[in-house]
């Protein structure tokens, strides 16, 4: 992601907003549209730690089925736990800070994240967002989700692309050490 702001400590985007997965080789912007279709621009929201809290839980409220909303991050690792009931699953959201270690997400600090313009105005049912919009808690930034990611691909150049699960999204209940893998829904 393009380093809009040293202030934003994550970036989140919906599942519902990656439309295509990118297969290996030469990566185009066409390839890059299909992933990133709907033109969404980039906004920051400021939310206290509780707010984040709450909009992982609606992230993960459905888990394990499919839900448009479910939100990827990037910066970031959330722990969250299935076996509990909706509402009350995450476990604990971390932060990378500036030497890579992950810090706890601490409730009543405020945070910058970035995200697209739909997820930011509440779409998906984000309704903590909706409200950070209403209160003028996000600032949109004006640049194009998809051509944002372009930058960033070419900054990496091809060598450099990471295809590893990174472990950013955890389930810690009844089914995580069972499954460790992607294509299980557990460990992202």
């Amino acid at each position: 992601m393009q380093q809009n702001d040293e202030k934003v400590l994550m970036a989140v985007q919906n599942g519902g907003g990656i439309r295509a997965p990118i297969e290996a080789g030469p990566i185009t912007n066409g390839k890059i549209i299909q992933v990133l279709p709907f033109g969404n621009t980039l906004s920051t929201i400021d939310l206290t730690g509780i707010e984040l809290k709450k909009a992982f839980e609606h992230s993960v409220h459905a888990y394990p089925e499919e839900f448009g909303g479910f939100l990827h991050i990037a910066g970031g690792k959330v722990e969250f736990d299935s076996t509990k009931a909706a509402g009350k699953r995450v476990v604990a959201i971390y932060f990378i800070d500036e030497n890579g270690d992950y810090v706890k997400i601490k409730d009543i600090e405020t945070y910058t994240i970035v995200t697209n313009y739909f997820t930011a105005k509440g779409g998906d049912g984000y309704d903590i967002f909706q409200k950070a919009y209403e209160e003028g808690r996000v600032k949109e930034l004006g640049k194009f989700d998809w051509d944002n990611f372009r930058q960033h691909l070419q900054r990496l150049g091809s060598a450099n692309i990471p295809t590893n699960t990174e472990g950013r999204i955890i389930d810690v209940g009844k089914n995580y050490n069972k499954y460790k893998h992607p294509d299980k829904g557990i460990n992202y």
